[in-house]
């Protein structure tokens, strides 16, 4: 479902952007789509695949910053660099952790809830996520289109919900965080209370 919210999504204004001021090609363009059910069939799979294809590029930027761009800030702490892994990883959940729990700890309590059948509060949370970076990916691309175009009120558009969809993935991230971190903490609780309550073993 997510890969095919991000690709009509991403299908929709690129095609808004492209046909802009060309109001016929695009009513052409929509009855030769609506009148063949194969081109149909085979824009419904497209539109998928685009999905695929751009969070396939936002994992590309998550390997760019694991295997370059973080060795480079350790290595110069230049604050370029730095400013740059800032916006790259800000809306994400390594980027919001708390520097007081590292990231290995932090998934093996995901895991944990997922064997124990407790995590489907925190999926809500982490399917929202990943469907807004694919959003910002998505509208990312756009404005660089809109800018190749010379198409500038598209490019502030975009730029805006590019703004936008990282700070809404910081928050959602953030709920992430708490949601697994919180559930992990009342199972232990119950598991304790369990265990002093229970009658001693003879």
């Amino acid at each position: 479902m997510v890969y095919f919210v991000t690709g009509v999504t991403f299908l929709v204004f690129f095609l808004l952007v492209h046909f802009w001021g060309k109001f016929c090609d695009l009513k052409h363009f929509a009855y030769q789509l609506s009148e063949n059910n194969v081109l149909l069939l085979i824009s419904v799979a497209g539109v998928y695949i685009i999905g695929h294809v751009i969070q396939s590029i936002d994992a590309a930027r998550l390997l760019f910053v694991k295997k370059i761009l973080k060795p480079i800030v350790a290595k110069t702490q230049w604050r370029a660099a730095k400013f740059i892994l800032r916006c790259l990883t800000g809306d994400r959940i390594e980027g919001v952790l708390p520097s007081t729990q590292p990231s290995g700890e932090f998934w093996r309590k995901a895991f944990y809830l997922q064997v124990k059948g407790k995590h489907s509060h925190s999926e809500y949370w982490y399917v929202t996520k990943d469907l807004l970076n694919g959003m910002e990916t998505a509208a990312t691309l756009l404005l660089l289109y809109s800018l190749h175009n010379g198409n500038y009120p598209f490019v502030v558009v975009f730029t805006v919900m590019t703004i936008l969809f990282w700070i809404k993935s910081r928050h959602v991230s953030t709920e992430y965080i708490d949601s697994v971190n919180e559930t992990y903490t009342i199972i232990e609780q119950e598991k304790n209370s369990a265990a002093l309550e229970a009658p001693p073993t003879k």
